[in-house]
This record gives structure tokens, sequence and C-alpha cells, in this order.
């Protein structure tokens, strides 16, 4: 329970305010263009929470509104005081509360309560009830994964933010060094590349990795993903399957091999919807399927003379070598 009391509303000026102080910030950048439009129109209704320190006053809660009014010009702030010897952890339980009750935080601004709530409380079962009790959402081992994004490069953590880069897939990166977890989120983000495909270009880096015996670093560095991200003249789309392409030629060799060598085939004999041939899957079998379709007895006849033709079309030959 918060042992403090705090003083009503007062005027504040703007400049009294230590905007740059940011020990109990939640909030992740965003813009305030809504905000300050609402401010503009119908006042500041929810007026921050400030603590006098000396001079000057930090903002425990609120820092967003603080910045919407400096922005539209105004030299005062209304604004609610706490009590200047009010603890570090009650000022964080009012910081996480106050933004809980008004909206859905991100996995970054959840990771940063958590990192204030370990500050002051040592004994993580603890400190993970406060969390619960504060109103956090997750489970202890959820808040354990949570907790270690403060560890993660920036870019990984904007990407949690931003809800292009999963939880799953951060804990991934993290695991492949701090420079390839900064590369990787570039990447994904900038590619808007969507989870599964992280996932898939994330197994692939680590299993050429394990088996190469090389960091995965190095395996990235064999292609260039930056030169690939400046190209101007690829989409998002063309340059994720270049990667994915890429990375599946030099996981799986003997296999690539194949399908090109099947590409090629199919191609050189012509065929279309009425008329498909399915290699194996992953070329584990030696099992060929043959599909071909038609609407009436002439049809088929057709097909099956085509087939008869396809039987001396040595392209035919190209696709059962190996």
């Amino acid at each position: 329970m918060i042992s403090l009391m705090y003083y009503g509303l007062k005027d504040i000026a703007i400049s009294d305010i230590d905007i740059q102080d940011d020990t109990y910030r939640i909030s992740t950048p965003t813009a305030i263009d809504d905000l300050t439009a609402s401010i503009r129109r119908v006042g500041l209704l929810n007026p921050p929470l400030l603590k006098p320190r000396q001079d000057q006053y930090v903002i425990v809660s609120g820092h967003k509104r603080v910045e919407a009014i400096r922005k539209l010009g105004f030299a005062n702030i209304s604004a609610r005081l706490l009590l200047e010897d009010t603890v570090f952890l009650d000022c964080v339980r009012l910081a996480i509360s106050d933004n809980v009750v008004h909206r859905k935080l991100n996995l970054v601004e959840i990771a940063r309560c958590l990192s204030m709530l370990t500050r002051c409380i040592g004994d993580p079962a603890l400190m993970f009830d406060e969390a619960h009790h504060l109103g956090l959402p997750g489970n202890h081992q959820y808040f354990q994964k949570v907790l270690k994004i403060n560890q993660f490069p920036d870019t990984v953590a904007a990407g949690l933010a931003e809800g292009k880069i999963s939880l799953n897939i951060a804990t991934e990166l993290q695991r492949f060094g701090y420079d390839s977890a900064d590369q990787l989120a570039t990447l994904f983000r900038t590619l808007k590349i969507n989870q599964n495909k992280q996932k898939e270009i994330c197994t692939h880096l680590k299993e050429i990795a394990i088996r190469e015996n090389l960091t995965v670093q190095t395996v990235m560095d064999d292609f260039s993903f930056s030169d690939l991200i400046a190209d101007t003249s690829l989409s998002n789309q063309h340059k994720t399957n270049a990667i994915r392409s890429h990375l599946r030629k030099r996981r799986f060799p003997h296999i690539w091999k194949a399908q090109e060598q099947n590409r090629q085939a199919l191609k050189a004999l012509k065929l279309d919807k009425a008329l498909q041939i399915q290699p194996p899957d992953y070329f584990e079998d030696t099992s060929f399927t043959l599909h071909f379709s038609f609407e009436n007895k002439d049809e088929f006849k057709q097909q099956v003379a085509r087939l008869e033709r396809m039987l001396t079309n040595p392209s035919l030959d190209q696709l059962f070598k190996r």
C-alpha cells in the first residue's frame, strides 16, 4: 500500500520542470500530435504527477502531457504534487498505476516497469507479486522473459514496442550477440518481415552457424544484408525472398540443387495448370505425383497424347537425376 498523500493541484512553471529526467518514464517514444490537439481543444483533463526536488520538479507520470503543454507554448501547467520525501518505491508504484489504468503497455514499457521495481525490491518473487498487484499483465515466467528486454539493443526494443518483433524472436536474437541482434532487428523492421519468416531466417542462421562451426555474425557477413537493404531497385518482398533463398541454399545445398534442377526441367516441359508433376516433399522420397485435369473425353485424349510426347522429351530425364 502506498503510504503517502499528495497535495492538490498547483500551477507549475514549465521552466521549473526537469524534462530531461527520465527516472520514472515508462512510455516509449510516440507521436503526441493527438494529445496536443486534445489539450488545445478541451484542456488538460489528467494533470501530471510531479515530485519536488530542490529547486526543480521531477515528472513521476505525465511526460507526454508535459511535452504537449510545452509544445503548445504554455508557460505553466496544472499538476499534482507529491511530498518531497516520497520514497522511490511509492513513486514507482504511482507511475506504473497511472500508466496501466489509461492504456495497454507494450513489452518495452512493461520491461521498464519491472526494471524500476527491481531497484527497490530485491526478491524476484516479491517483485513479481508487486508487479501483478499493480496491474501489469503476465505471470512470473513471463515477467522473467520480459525483464531481459532491458538488455536488448535499441533496435530490438523498438521492434518490440512497434509490434514488429515478438518476444520469442527478440529472445532468440539476444542469443546471437549484440551486433547480430541489432542488424537482424533493423532488417526485420525495415523490410517489414512477418514473424514466421523472421523465425525461419533465425533458424537457418543458427543451424548454418552450428553446422559450419561459425558464429551467426560470420554467416551474416558472408551475405551483405546492409547492401541489400539499401538497394532501391528491389521491393521489400524481393529483398526478403533473396535473403530466404540465400539461407535455404546454404542450409540445404542438396535440396536446393534438386529444386533448381526440378524447376528447370518442369519449365522446359512447358506444363500448365491442366497437367502438373509434383516432386516428393524435400526430395526425400523417389515418388513423383502426376496430376492432370479434363472436362470431356476429347480433353482426356489430348492429355494422354501430351504425356506420350513428354516421354520422348529429354528434359523429363532431368527430373530423376540426383
